[in-house]
């Protein structure tokens, strides 16, 4: 018995990110400020009840991972109350 076997590959390509970039939680509608890869800070917290708005971290989930992020085509104003 033979078995032909062909393999094709696809490779998927990743969208170049400028940094700052602001980007969304697809799960939890988080918006989050990346300024590289891993490192974010919360500004908004969406249906997230562990993050808090302000929240700083070099742990994220990479901003490149399109099954957890995408980028927030919203607006933001920041001000000082």
């Amino acid at each position: 018995m033979a078995i032909n076997v062909e393999l094709k590959n696809e490779e998927k390509t990743v969208e170049k990110i400028d940094f700052p970039v602001l980007m969304t939680s697809k799960n939890a509608n988080q918006v989050v400020l990346f300024t590289s890869e891993y490192t974010a800070t919360c500004l908004g917290i969406g249906s997230s009840i562990s993050t808090k708005i302000g929240e700083h971290h070099d742990t994220w989930v990479s901003c490149y991972d399109d099954s957890v992020w995408q980028k927030y085509e919203g607006e933001i104003t920041l001000k000082n109350k």
